[in-house]
C-alpha cells in the first residue's frame, strides 16, 4: 500500500519521515515484536508545476495493506522538522480517466515530479558547498 504525507518541509529528509513513521508503528503492539519491517521504501518527492511553486512530499509504501491501513488512521499529531502532517492512502491519477477531461480537469498542468535529494547528501563538505554558491 503506498501511503503520502504531503507538504512536508523543504529540508525533510528521509530519514525524518522513517523516524516519523517508526514512532507511529511503535504504537501499534503486533509491529513491536516482529521481525520484518513494514516499510518497503520511503522517498521525498519534490513537485514543481508550471508557476514554479514547489512543493515537498513524503511518499511510503508499506508491506502490508492492513498495516498500511492502520498507519493511516493512526499518524496524526505528528511532527516532521517540527510541523504538524498527515498522512493519507496514496491514489495514482491518470490524466486520461474519463473524470479528468474537460471541465472536470482541475489539476495543475506541467508538473515536474523528482525524488528530492538530502540536504546532507547534496553537499558533501564545506568547501564544495561554498564553491557551488560561490560561482552563483
Amino acid at each position: 500500500m503506498k501511503i503520502i504525507i504531503p507538504r512536508v518541509p523543504p529540508s525533510t529528509t528521509r530519514k525524518d519521515v522513517v523516524q516519523a513513521v517508526n514512532r507511529t508503528l511503535s504504537k501499534n503492539l503486533i509491529m513491536r515484536f516482529r521481525r520484518d519491517t513494514a516499510l518497503t521504501s520511503v522517498k521525498v518527492i519534490k513537485i514543481r508545476d508550471s508557476k514554479g511553486i514547489v512543493e515537498y512530499f513524503g511518499l511510503i509504501e508499506m508491506r502490508s495493506d492492513k498495516v498500511g491501513k492502520w498507519f493511516v488512521a493512526n499518524f496524526r499529531n505528528q511532527r516532521i522538522r517540527n510541523k504538524l502532517v498527515a498522512a493519507r492512502e496514496f491514489k495514482e491519477r491518470r490524466a486520461d480517466h474519463p473524470a479528468f477531461i474537460g471541465a472536470a480537469n482541475r489539476r495543475r498542468p506541467n508538473l515536474e515530479v523528482e525524488i528530492a535529494t538530502d540536504p546532507s547528501e547534496q553537499y558533501q563538505g564545506l568547501r564544495e558547498f561554498v564553491r557551488s554558491y560561490a560561482e552563483a
